[in-house]
């Protein structure tokens, strides 16, 4: 058998370790994530939750130039693989949705009042709580809060399980999450930015 010469092992070498970097960087799916968000964040709301459509699958590309080299995709095939919608039909999934869609009135409440806001981690934040006055509203806020989270955690957990995402990605869906619910919120609630700073919603016609 003939040895591989030094230069073809360093090629070898070098599209493995390039490989798992574009592993790396695409592993995560958070177009995916996003897509499963809007649809999760509508039935909180009070839509029907439905399964993302797949989308169409296009014919794999057979020229050499556009696969980045024939090697490489024998090497890390992964790599390449489009992006599947994520599963987000499991009793699991369903039964946090619901939680949080039974308890919705009450955070959008707090939203609306300026008690709380959206935070870029995809977890619900106290903002004002004095602004409410009373203790025992404030406690009860302070109650609505935990258990808002309580069941979004499970819900990204529930999601990362479902689609068998890696446990240490579960803040990412989070995030993914936090850039759909921002999107979602009425005129005047708050979501913090991507630099962790309170912004309030506003209209399209006062954003210009």
């Amino acid at each position: 058998m003939k040895r591989l010469s030094r230069s073809t092992v360093f090629l070898i070498a070098g599209l493995v370790i390039g490989c798992a970097n574009i592993t790396i960087n695409v592993y995560f799916p958070a177009e995916s994530v996003q897509k499963a968000a809007d649809v999760i964040e509508d039935r909180v709301r009070g839509q029907v939750l439905e399964q993302p459509e797949a989308p169409e699958t296009k014919p794999q590309e057979t020229s050499q130039a556009l696969r980045q080299g024939f090697l490489l995709d024998l090497l890390c095939p992964p790599a390449y693989a489009a992006e599947a919608d994520l599963n987000i039909n499991t009793p699991e999934i369903a039964k946090y949705a619901d939680s949080r869609a039974a308890r919705f009135p009450e955070v959008d409440d707090l939203l609306t009042k300026g008690a709380v806001g959206e935070g870029k981690d995809g977890y619900l934040k106290e903002k004002d709580l004095k602004s409410l006055g009373d203790l025992k509203k404030i406690a009860a806020a302070r109650k609505t809060i935990q258990d808002e989270n309580a069941d979004r955690l499970a819900l990204y957990k529930a999601i990362a399980k479902a689609n068998e995402i890696a446990e240490d990605k579960v803040g990412e869906i989070g995030e993914n999450f936090a850039l759909r619910i921002r999107d979602k919120l009425r005129d005047g609630q708050y979501f913090q930015n991507d630099k962790g700073e309170w912004e309030q919603k506003k209209t399209e016609k006062e954003k210009k």
